[in-house]
């Protein structure tokens, strides 16, 4: 009984085993299962949520180009937006030109619309339509064959403030053309007030106009009786006195005509008292040889010659050059007679002019060529002569200056260059009379002066109607010249003396000329400006 019960514990317990392996089986299995069925609907979750990130990572760079797009046309895209549009794929430059197409219809259609309600109120205004220029307008266009469209010239932002800008100023060119119409109309007002009250005031006048006339007439007539009065007695006077007025003409003309004869006599004398003083005087005393050229530098043109500073030399010293052979036939062998005017005048005949540039030591200077009567046939060169009649070794001359100077030939006086350039070649200058203030500058001629250069006199010619201020004239170039002879000097022609110092000028100047450069002083003497406060 025992083994039986043994058994049948045995067979129990193989069954509850069994049961209990069959139910862990099957939990085993429903949990397999729902195991692989989440795996598979965790893979499948996956999946769309892959699909779906491809999805928005599509949309997001779409709307990244979009944004792009708006602000390049905004101009305000950044160099990576700007990088965006110009990678766009062929799908993304159809949806971008899209967008483009859309946004400039979009635009135009709300300006057209603008536009049109503008000119409508401005139609109101002066009955004229408004009108948008085509460069008014916001512009985009999409570039041919091209993936990025450039940003407008003109942005939004500059477009819209142009505009108000363009609008305040209009406003601001009305509110002031309104302020001036109501300023002019103001004006107009009391324009139109005075013009009412002078139109009472005419209306007055005229009504007063006939009695005033007859009053007027009256008196015009009293006034034309006395005239000819007046004039019945004037003529009866001129009668009376057209004779004597016709024996005052005819006697001014015959003292016209012997002021022009006494001129023409005491230039004829002053002429005879020059040449007086040249015979009294040898005119070549002072013309003896001061040096010698010691050699030609002919590239340079220029020379050297023996004086110095042991001479006194200073630059601008000028000499006449003559051959060596006049220290034995002497200066008459150089000299040739002309006609000048109405006179003939004699003349040395250098064979050139030099002017000192550097002193180089106690006898040796140099000088330049500044003037060749003859290169080829008889050039300047070595052994010829210097001469200066107004300079002596280490003792410079003493000269005045009178008449009138016309070096050049130009109609002007030139007395006052004279001076100056004498001065600079060392000629000691004691002064020059002012044909102007009718003075000397400078001093005057002193006992040291030894010669009076005299210039040309104004030219007297027949019928002339300024005899008498030329007369004048002259006779106080010659008072000039007598003030310098009385004190001891020498009266020289300038035609004379300017070419025995070397100052190379113009010598035939015409009579015309020198009318010309005398005119100015034909008149009152004027007086010299006062020296400034020291």
């Amino acid at each position: 009984m025992a083994k039986k019960k043994q058994s049948g514990e045995g067979k129990a317990g193989i069954i509850i085993v069994l049961a209990f392996f069959m139910l862990v089986s099957a939990v085993l299995g429903y949990l397999t299962y729902e195991f692989y069925s989440q795996i598979e609907e965790a893979n499948k979750g996956k999946a769309d949520a892959a699909q779906e990130a491809v999805t928005a990572k599509k949309l997001t760079g779409e709307e990244q180009e979009r944004v792009a797009f708006y602000r390049q046309f905004l101009g305000l895209a950044t160099k990576d937006e700007q990088d965006v549009l110009k990678a766009l794929k062929e799908d993304g430059i159809v949806r971008i030109r899209k967008d483009h197409t859309e946004l400039m219809q979009s635009i135009n259609t709300q300006i057209d619309a603008t536009v049109k309600a503008e000119s409508v109120s401005m139609a109101k205004f002066d009955g004229k339509e408004f009108k948008l220029a085509p460069t008014d307008r916001l512009t985009w266009t999409w570039p041919e064959g091209g993936a990025l469209p450039a940003a407008p010239s003109k942005s939004l932002a500059v477009w819209a403030v142009e505009a108000m800008a363009n609008r305040d100023l209009f406003q601001r060119r009305v509110t002031q053309r309104v302020s001036i119409a109501e300023e002019l109309e103001k004006k107009l007002e009391e324009e139109k007030k005075a013009y009412l009250e002078l139109k009472d005031k005419l209306a007055e006048v005229v009504k007063k106009i006939p009695e005033d006339a007859k009053a007027q007439e009256t008196a015009r007539d009293k006034q034309l009786e006395t005239r000819l009065k007046e004039f019945a007695t004037y003529m009866q006077q001129y009668r009376l006195g057209k004779g004597e007025i016709e024996a005052k003409q005819n006697e001014l003309r015959a003292v016209e005509e012997k002021a022009q004869g006494l001129f023409l006599q005491i230039k004829e004398l002053t002429d005879k008292l020059a040449a007086k003083d040249a015979e009294k005087e040898d005119l070549f005393a002072y013309d003896t040889p001061k040096g010698s050229i010691e050699a030609r530098r002919r590239r340079e043109n220029l020379v050297e010659i023996n004086l110095g500073s042991s001479d006194n030399v200073k630059p601008g010293l000028t000499f006449y050059v003559m051959p060596l052979e006049v220290k034995e036939r002497g200066l008459q062998s150089r000299t040739k007679t002309t006609r000048v005017g109405n006179k003939d005048v004699t003349r040395i005949e250098p064979k050139g002019y030099i002017e000192v540039l550097e002193v180089l030591g106690p006898n040796l200077s140099t000088a330049r060529i500044t003037y060749e009567e003859s290169p080829i046939r008889e050039s300047i060169m070595k052994t010829d002569l210097l001469f200066n009649a107004a300079w002596r070794r280490g003792q410079p001359d003493h000269i005045a200056l009178a008449g009138v100077f016309d070096v050049d030939g130009d109609g002007t006086d030139d007395i006052k260059q004279v001076e100056r350039e004498l001065s600079r070649m060392g000629i000691i200058v004691d002064g020059y009379f002012d044909l102007v203030t009718r003075k000397w500058v400078g001093g005057g001629p002193t006992k040291k002066t030894n010669t009076v250069v005299v210039g040309d006199y104004p030219q007297v010619t027949s019928g002339d109607a300024l005899v008498q201020l030329k007369t004048e004239l002259g006779n106080i170039i010659y008072k000039a010249r007598q003030e310098a002879v009385n004190e001891g000097a020498k009266a020289v022609s300038h035609r004379d003396f300017f070419p025995r110092i070397g100052y190379n000028t113009k010598l035939d100047v015409t009579d015309e000329r020198i009318n010309q450069a005398a005119a100015k002083f034909l008149r009152a003497p004027v007086e010299a400006p006062a020296d400034p406060p020291k």
